[in-house]
């Protein structure tokens, strides 16, 4: 005990700086495992490659510009499924602040912004806008997950298959 003591004595700790961390594979893993629940809404559409969950095929594919009517109904959705608390619950105002530091924001005609019951068969079908409707510019689906690696700091093969 007393070699270590004497061990630790002699060391020079002048110029070691307890805020500098060093940065390696294993914190951009940790920091992914712990981002905030709009972040991982983000990841979830990287990872499965397409913005609302639904069983319509015009709905489960990549789409490069995304209403924000859209983004919303998918960020509602992912919220019950995971059961997110009302205090990190994002509202449209911070989705979109956060989608414009990332994306191209614009405004587009007949773009889809959610499903809704047919009268006649009760079916479901896609609904589009008449009028322009607010969204984002999201790109391919490769590059949107190279801006969220870029900027959520995920490492750099977070969306690759496993």
């Amino acid at each position: 005990m007393r070699c270590f003591f004497y061990m630790m004595m002699g060391l020079d700790l002048s110029t070691f700086n307890h805020r500098d961390i060093p940065y390696s594979a294993e914190l951009n893993i940790q920091q992914a495992l712990s981002l905030k629940p709009i972040d991982l809404w983000l990841c979830e559409i990287g990872h499965r490659g397409y913005v609302y969950d639904s069983d319509l095929k015009e709905l489960t594919t990549w789409h490069d510009f995304v209403s924000m009517d859209l983004l919303m109904k998918s960020l509602d959705s992912y919220n019950r499924q995971k059961k997110v608390s009302s205090y990190d619950i994002a509202t449209r105002q911070q989705v979109g602040k956060k989608l414009k530091g990332m994306f191209t924001k614009g405004r587009k005609k007949k773009l889809i912004i959610g499903e809704r019951l047919t009268d006649a068969f009760m079916a479901k079908i896609a609904d589009t806008s008449k009028e322009q409707k607010v969204g984002y510019e999201l790109g391919s689906l490769e590059e949107f997950r190279t801006v969220l690696i870029e900027n959520l700091n995920l490492p750099a093969d977070y969306f690759d298959e496993d």
